[in-house]
């Protein structure tokens, strides 16, 4: 699913019943623009979409952290959304009103919470600017901060650049050198790499389970996957063990090929991949989460 805020889907031609918006916002989140009082929400299109094949991954950009009420987080969980793009754009409390994002650090820290109350062995991506207008290094070493407090699977980070006709051209300077702004930037790569890298080396001797989606760049004698949090997996090509619930001979053998999904043991791992041993071949429903 692509959309800009796309977890702010709202059907209103949709048969549905007046609600009040402000319940399907996430606690300590505003709206900043107007909100449409009824129709389909985000949740209801996430069951719906799953409810066609549960053999199937959804993903979604780009979503805004307002809208990541408690029953999306229940959808998210129960069909297998662990990777979870949260976009912060900034630590700082200050950068974050004059962006007028409508939510502060604290407010974003607890959802952050939540969802990994909520969703357990979610992986986290974000993005984060650098040299918003009148940032100073206070504010960036808020963010900083942030990012090690979270500690992101993935972060995407920019250097600001002033856009005509926003509120930001109206209102304020872009008065951040572009050195200070690009320096900023590669601190925050380097906290995120750090936290990363960390957060991979947990996956040592775990189960996971991974989509196979295509040959790797390394070898022909290796595929790529990702798992359900979207991290990249790296494993062998063979024949391997096969489990099909709806078989009369439910486990027999044959290679595994893109569009499988199948059950690894974590052997490896670095910054950009996790290197793995396959263990089974899986045809997946939600009753089947525990085994893998």
């Amino acid at each position: 699913l692509l959309g800009q805020n796309v977890n702010s889907y709202c059907d209103a031609d949709a048969n549905a019943t007046i609600v009040d918006g402000q319940q399907y916002l996430a606690s300590g989140f505003v709206n900043v623009v107007k909100r449409k009082n009824s129709g389909i929400r985000f949740a209801e299109l996430l069951q719906r979409l799953s409810s066609i094949n549960s053999n199937v991954r959804i993903r979604f950009t780009s979503p805004h952290p307002k809208d990541f009420p408690d029953e999306v987080l229940f959808q998210m969980n129960y069909y297998f959304f662990f990777e979870f793009y949260n976009q912060a754009q900034s630590g700082s409390n200050e950068v974050l009103r004059r962006m007028h994002r409508g939510y502060t650090v604290e407010a974003y820290m607890n959802l952050v919470e939540k969802i990994k109350d909520k969703i357990p062995g979610v992986t986290l991506t974000s993005d984060f600017i650098s040299g918003f207008c009148g940032e100073t290094d206070e504010d960036h070493e808020q963010s900083v901060q942030l990012i090690k407090n979270v500690q992101y699977s993935y972060c995407y980070t920019f250097v600001y650049s002033m856009r005509e006709r926003t509120k930001a051209h109206r209102r304020y300077c872009d008065d951040v050198p572009m050195d200070v702004k690009k320096a900023r930037s590669q601190q925050l790569q380097s906290e995120f790499r750090k936290g990363a890298l960390a957060l991979n080396k947990t996956f040592i001797g775990k189960t996971l389970t991974v989509l196979v989606e295509k040959e790797s760049k390394r070898s022909s004698g290796f595929w790529m996957g990702r798992s359900d949090g979207n991290l990249k997996i790296i494993f062998p090509k063979g024949s391997v063990n096969c489990f099909d619930s709806s078989s009369s001979s439910s486990v027999h053998r044959r290679n595994s090929k893109i569009g499988d999904f199948v059950a690894v043991d974590v052997l490896l791992s670095n910054l950009h991949c996790l290197i793995i041993e396959v263990l089974i071949i899986i045809f997946r429903s939600p009753t089947l989460r525990q085994r893998c």
